[in-house]
């Protein structure tokens, strides 16, 4: 219920701040939210959507697990977690936002 309530509240505070209120287009944001629900339901409620997920997160972790073999090639003992200077965000974190900015442009 409260993901609910957040997605009304986005949805509401979108509404007040829209510089031209009589454009947006209700039927099309009810037509997203009934969208996410299905396929959230499907995802959640049912054993071969559950599966797809699954599969899904699958890849997805693989392809973290690239992004953190070439961050271990490229930055060496720098970007062991516990290493010499701890957790670096530059180098654990921003390469893995640019490989996935451009794994999902291509």
């Amino acid at each position: 219920m409260h993901s609910v309530l957040g997605m009304l509240a986005i949805v509401a505070f979108a509404y007040a701040v829209s510089s031209n209120r009589q454009a947006v287009a209700w039927k099309t944001i009810g037509m997203a939210f009934v969208i996410q629900f299905t396929v959230g339901g499907i995802a959640l409620f049912t054993s071969w959507g559950n599966r797809a997920l699954s599969a899904a997160a699958d890849v997805i972790g693989s392809l973290l697990s690239y992004s953190r073999a070439g961050i271990d090639f490229m930055f060496g003992e720098l970007a062991a977690y516990d290493g010499p200077i701890g957790f670096v965000f530059a180098v654990n974190v921003l390469p893995v936002v640019v490989f996935f900015s451009a794994f999902i442009a291509v």
